[in-house]
């Protein structure tokens, strides 16, 4: 018997597309930028970072966006641009609300 699979992968990739590209829209303009310029200095100093830190700087600088998931598009640039790179680790996430490991960066 062969099983039918519903799934469909073209239409998974592209709303995954939009869904990044509607949280990268929907960002605080000011929020974005900021955060854009937090991720280029971590690079530059070649510390490992994750999404904690960058978001705790920006709270520290008082920029605040509606939704936090704004900070994939972000990373995902940086990281098209070779900015940044994937460490291959990973850790908890310090933030109480993310029950989840995430991705630890460095600058290329």
């Amino acid at each position: 018997m062969n099983q039918v699979t519903i799934f469909d992968e073209l239409q998974a990739e592209h709303n995954r597309e939009q869904g990044i590209q509607a949280a990268d829209d929907n960002a605080n303009r000011v929020w974005r930028l900021a955060a854009w310029r937090i991720i280029n200095e971590l690079a530059e100093i070649k510390v490992p970072f994750t999404s904690d830190e960058v978001i705790e700087e920006l709270s520290l600088l008082g920029y605040y966006t509606h939704n936090l998931v704004a900070l994939g598009p972000l990373f995902r640039k940086a990281s098209g641009q070779d900015i940044i790179g994937k460490t291959g680790t990973t850790r908890p996430s310090c933030r109480p609300e993310n029950h989840r490991d995430i991705t630890v960066w460095r600058g290329i």
